[in-house]
């Protein structure tokens, strides 16, 4: 029988991901977090285009028409039409966002670029060499039967955290994600929790994303939830087959 991991990546399109080249989607982000640091401007409806290959994402007509915003891990920055940069900010690799109060346009890229960064190709990571993978034993979710996947990503990639507890449902779906967010260090668990799943071309994503603080006993605070992520229009493009 297929281990965990392997289960996760077929349900989530198997094969094509080796063929992956590029990823575009239109998504939308929001609530406290960015509301705490006085960005009063969610993202909606905002183009996004990541590249495999060079780990480059970019947003469109991002923070105003004309520009484009980029964030690739190292470095995030914001240029013109003629590709001048306007601003730019060499990022830390422990942490990503600053720890401030108040953000700028460049924290925010930083801090969405992070989260769009593994959440447009989560399945084509988990299958690289590099990454660390073990199977916990399974945990009940009211009348569901979870499978969990504990995961250690290689130094070098900006994900959201090195250490991420993955539960995926009977399909193989990832339904949760469990972390510590590198930009409040290492007295906050968060809990990622995925839905809307659908089908892009074969490619399977959930759409709709949300962050709730993670309690004592994995318990999840929704009372407080602390920003949201969706998706939509999402298209992956495919090179040639090795």
């Amino acid at each position: 029988m297929p281990g965990l991991k392997e289960r996760i990546l077929h349900a989530h399109g198997g094969q094509r991901w080796s063929q992956a080249t590029e990823v575009l989607a239109s998504c939308s982000v929001g609530g406290i977090e960015l509301l705490s640091r006085f960005q009063l401007n969610a993202l909606r409806s905002v183009d996004v285009h990541l590249q495999l290959a060079q780990g480059r994402l970019s947003l469109g007509a991002y923070p105003q028409p004309g520009q484009t915003a980029v964030f690739t891990g190292a470095e995030v920055w914001i240029e013109d039409k003629q590709r001048r940069r306007l601003s730019q900010r060499a990022l830390d690799p422990s942490r990503t966002v600053r720890p401030w109060p108040l953000w700028d346009q460049l924290d925010v890229l930083a801090f969405v670029g992070t989260w769009l960064w593994q959440a447009l190709q989560s399945p084509f990571l988990l299958a690289a060499a590099e990454v660390e993978c073990h199977e916990l034993g399974a945990v009940m979710v009211g009348a569901e039967r979870w499978q969990r996947l504990r995961v250690r990503f290689p130094p070098g990639l900006p994900v959201l955290a090195a250490e991420q507890l993955i539960y995926a449902d009977a399909t193989g779906l990832v339904r949760r994600v469990d972390y510590t967010p590198l930009h409040y260090g290492p007295w906050m668990r968060a809990a990622q929790c995925l839905d809307g799943h659908e089908s892009f071309g074969g490619f399977i994503f959930p759409t709709r994303r949300v962050v709730y603080p993670c309690l004592v006993g994995g318990h999840l605070a929704r009372l407080t939830p602390l920003s949201w992520l969706t998706l939509d229009d999402i298209s992956v493009i495919r090179g040639q087959a090795a």
